[in-house]
């Protein structure tokens, strides 16, 4: 696949590389993205990073912002990726009281092919925000105690990870989530 990967800031960005490794890759940060086409791209990427620079520069964002609102080439965001796709569709996040870092239990609320032969339901988090209240277009898949961890668009290929699915893959199966995801987008 030929893969766009919008670097948000993520300090995970080189885990994010290795996971996608058997691909084309092009990683733009979303200030170069204004100057890039995006129509020659399978997939669509969004990496984790920080809220607070998306609302201290809103505007270095915009074209993101566009591309998860317009584009149909098929999206999945990652942390801030997801809570990107989130704020465009309508939803809610919260601010948590304490930064979740390390691993947790996902449950399946959702039967999905993305689940299928996981090793274990671990993930590694690490987030300070999470989701309110979910846009009536995505769909919960799965969920940890502190709550949304999956979700999946209604209608178009869009798919976010509130997790990061990048980190730790020996001992977590979020690596094996993102992989079965990219065998559903290529069908």
């Amino acid at each position: 696949m030929n893969i766009l990967v919008i670097n948000n800031g993520s300090t995970f960005i080189r885990q994010l590389k290795k996971l996608l490794a058997k691909h084309e890759l092009t990683v733009l940060g979303p200030v170069e993205l204004k100057q890039f086409p995006t129509d020659q791209f399978d997939l669509i990427v969004l990496s984790g990073g920080s809220i607070k620079h998306v609302m201290r520069n809103e505007k270095l964002y915009q074209k993101e912002l566009e591309l998860i609102r317009k584009t149909k080439i098929p999206i999945i965001g990652i942390c801030l990726g997801l809570e990107l796709i989130i704020l465009v569709l309508n939803g809610k996040l919260a601010k948590m009281k304490k930064k979740k870092v390390g691993l947790a239990e996902i449950k399946i609320s959702k039967r999905n092919p993305i689940f299928v032969n996981l090793p274990n339901k671990k993930v590694y988090k690490h987030h300070r925000w999470n989701i309110k209240k979910l846009p009536r277009t995505l769909i919960e898949l799965a969920r940890s105690e502190d709550g949304v961890e999956v979700v999946r668009h209604r209608s178009k290929k869009i798919y976010g990870f509130q997790f990061h699915p990048e980190v730790f893959p020996a001992t977590t199966c979020g690596d094996e989530i993102f992989n079965n995801l990219l065998k559903e987008l290529k069908k």
